[in-house]
């Protein structure tokens, strides 16, 4: 007989056992879901930026990229072409706005005329020489 009295809160402290086992299951699971996705996200990340590298790979090997850099980084032509080099106006010790303002204020022929001519005086402008000077 004093089972009896022992059996209903054995049976309540098992259930609530089994109960709380599961909760803990149903937790690491929804957990685990969790980061499967997050996972799976990255995986597709990974994904696009792998395909991103292999064209950037397939493009640097080909013949017109290496030509292409030849050109830009070792300074190399082509048999029978012309260098041309562009010189800007040394203007250092200006600020952008100094410099900006700088160009804003020549007449545009005549920041042509310095891009093509540079040093070049012709002799036909009066400006020439006041120009070199600046």
């Amino acid at each position: 007989m004093w089972y009896r009295k022992l059996y209903k809160p054995a049976l309540l402290g098992f259930l609530l056992l089994t109960l709380f086992q599961l909760t803990k299951t149903l937790w690491n699971t929804y957990q685990a879901g969790q980061q499967v996705g997050l996972l799976e996200q990255e995986v597709e990340e990974l994904r696009h930026e792998k395909q991103f590298y292999e064209e950037e790979v397939e493009d640097r090997q080909s013949d017109e990229f290496v030509e292409q850099e030849a050109r830009n980084k070792l300074n190399l032509i082509k048999p029978g072409e012309t260098v041309v080099v562009i010189k800007e106006p040394d203007m250092a010790g200006q600020g952008q706005g100094e410099v900006a303002a700088a160009r804003e204020s020549i007449p545009i022929p005549e920041q042509w005329q310095e891009l093509i001519l540079g040093e070049l005086c012709l002799g036909w402008q009066s400006e020439c020489g006041a120009r070199s000077a600046r």
